[in-house]
């Protein structure tokens, strides 16, 4: 029901066509952006949204308690709004930043655009009993905790996104059983799926579809920047990722709707600046891992793998256990860890990380959202070394001179050509191994 001002294609890619934004021009420093609304676009009680309804938003996003997963990083480097005429508003940042624009989007932040005019109406409560948005989508009422029902926005100002149906019902119906029952009874027409189900489903005619690219798990090295971890040596890192026979993994954990293997670097995705479908899967080559782990001066010490289920993928552990017995057929010793993500985010915030007791080699396979805008957070997630960050690239200082020049290159097609050549560079490093790209898994009636 809501806009956001930079709309969102279906593969996650930041779109004007999609948004309220007719344009955007962001300084060559990308210290300042001018944003300029299509004109005509109306709330749903009919009221012409203007540039006082950016200035509001932008100020309702930063105030103190404001708590949306983007309001953090919104707050920190928003400096100040010029309103310059009834369309158009410019936003002056702190400092500079490169992926900005990417955070007034529905997948990098979630700012939808909400009305000024019925905020100093109804006040924070009444948005969220009586919300009113601009989008395809109308409110009709909510029953919380269980359902949401919307009407359809004849009148929205981008026909090519008038629904085709006159009614949504969105359902909270959190057991996977209950689900597919509804599912095969009628009850509802569209709903997520366990991977278990899927062949099932589409044995009975029902299509299983949804958004690609959503979760990408990664295999990292703990401590590769310190040369007494074996982590720190290319040969190490080299000889457990092609030890790794990833495509049988792959292929006998998940159903080909649910899941792709992921190719290139491990910071990168097809939704990503940076991108380059050239780069293949690392290969599987278990005589050349045997011959580079004696090269790496390997002497059977025990690899310690953290495992932990994230972001609902309940496949983690049997990924992890097929993983190991690819390393101790290549004759490494292997312990998994099962655990959870807040102690071992607490070991890698520490200075110095806290990962001495699992020395000389700890690993880690998790997961993490697929940001079509989250390059630039990512490099500064696991690449640089100050507080904050996590810390797993061999090369701090490389990483923190990358996040540095990247962060202030305002040309797009500069940026583009630069973290291409990044990926290919960490790509040659081995300084981590993306394993699957995650689809949603969505059943939809015939």
């Amino acid at each position: 029901m809501f806009d956001h001002l930079l709309g969102a294609t279906p593969d996650g890619t930041p779109s004007t066509r999609l948004g309220g934004l007719e344009r955007w021009d962001s300084s060559p420093d990308a210290k300042e952006y001018t944003l300029t609304l299509k004109p005509g676009m109306r709330w749903h009680d009919g009221v012409e949204i203007t540039s006082d309804d950016i200035g509001f938003n932008v100020a309702y996003y930063s105030r103190e308690a404001a708590s949306c997963g983007g309001c953090s990083a919104f707050k920190q480097v928003l400096g100040w709004v010029e309103v310059v005429d009834r369309y158009t508003a410019t936003l002056h940042l702190n400092e500079p930043d490169v992926a900005f624009i990417a955070r007034l989007g529905p997948v990098e932040g979630d700012m939808p655009l909400l009305p000024k005019h019925h905020r100093e109406r109804v006040g924070d409560a009444g948005l969220a009993e009586m919300p009113l948005g601009s989008g395809p989508w109308k409110f009709v009422q909510s029953s919380p905790g269980r359902s949401i029902e919307y009407e359809a926005n004849l009148d929205y100002w981008n026909p090519e996104r008038v629904p085709g149906f006159d009614r949504l019902s969105l359902v909270h119906v959190p057991e996977e059983a209950t689900r597919v029952a509804m599912l095969r009874t009628g009850s509802v027409d569209m709903a997520p799926v366990d991977l278990g189900d899927v062949a099932l489903l589409k044995g009975d005619g029902f299509t299983i579809q949804g958004p690609k690219y959503v979760i990408t798990t990664t295999l990292r090295f703990f401590m590769s920047y310190d040369p007494a971890f074996l982590t720190s040596r290319l040969e190490f890192r080299r000889a457990l990722v092609l030890g790794m026979n990833l495509p049988s993994v792959v292929g006998r954990v998940y159903p080909p709707e649910a899941a792709t293997l992921a190719t290139g670097s491990g910071l990168f995705s097809p939704l990503s600046e940076g991108y380059d479908p050239g780069l293949p899967p690392y290969p599987y080559d278990p005589a050349l891992a045997r011959q580079l782990l004696q090269e790496s001066g390997y002497q059977a010490e025990t690899v310690q793998l953290f495992s932990v289920v994230a972001y609902g993928l309940t496949e983690m552990p049997r990924l992890n256990q097929m993983i190991a017995e690819d390393w101790r057929r290549i004759g490494v010793s292997v312990r998994i860890l099962p655990t959870d993500w807040p102690p071992v985010q607490a070991r890698l915030l520490a200075r110095p990380q806290e990962l001495g007791d699992v020395a000389p080699a700890p690993l880690f396979h998790g997961a993490a959202p697929n940001r079509p805008g989250g390059v630039l957070d990512a490099i500064r997630r696991y690449m640089v070394g100050a507080d904050g960050s996590l810390l797993t690239y061999h090369d701090p200082e490389k990483g923190s001179r990358v996040y540095a020049e990247v962060s202030a290159m305002g040309d797009e097609e500069a940026r583009r050509r630069r973290l291409r050549q990044l990926n290919r560079e960490m790509y040659d490093e081995y300084w981590a191994a993306p394993i699957v790209w995650r689809h949603e898994v969505f059943a939809l009636s015939p």
